[in-house]
């Protein structure tokens, strides 16, 4: 990197050069610019220094928030595995949320495509998460079993 020395003595030569040519008023009015420029650039690190030693540290998240999710997850799962009204309450709509955001990925919505839905998501899953599921009839009847539940969760990693 070039040293301030050098550049202040290119600089000194510059304008010497210039006014011993003959054109003092070009040079002082380029020697006037620069200077200003110069001492912007100086100002607006200086005041950027300061304002990044004044600025708040970035707010993270609460650390209590991913594990509470995944608390919540847990529960649900466990909830599943264990009744079918565990799968209505809990899974149904977890899974169904999942479901329609990966769908979107792919332009499908689960409302207004439930054909193309139903398609992508076979038809284990798409009985878990279509909307017109009547509560109490379902083949998840005693809870999901854990091959099931993983079955599941494949199929919607898949989409």
């Amino acid at each position: 990197m070039i040293g301030a020395r050098v550049i202040w003595i290119a600089v000194a030569i510059a304008v010497a050069s210039g006014f011993l040519i003959g054109y003092p008023a070009e040079v002082g009015a380029a020697t006037t610019i620069a200077l200003a420029a110069f001492v912007s650039l100086i100002t607006t690190r200086e005041l950027a220094a300061k304002a990044e030693l004044r600025r708040r540290p970035a707010r993270r998240p609460a650390d209590g928030l991913p594990l509470e999710q995944l608390r919540q997850v847990d529960e649900a799962l466990a909830a599943a595995r264990a009744s079918e009204a565990g799968v209505d309450r809990d899974l149904r709509p977890l899974f169904r949320g999942i479901a329609a955001m990966r769908l979107a990925r792919r332009g499908v919505d689960v409302d207004r495509h439930p054909e193309e839905a139903q398609r992508i998501l076979g038809e284990e899953l798409w009985e878990l998460v279509r909307d017109e599921h009547s509560r109490g009839s379902n083949r998840f009847a005693g809870g999901v079993s854990g091959a099931g539940l993983q079955s599941l969760i494949e199929r919607l990693e898949r989409i």
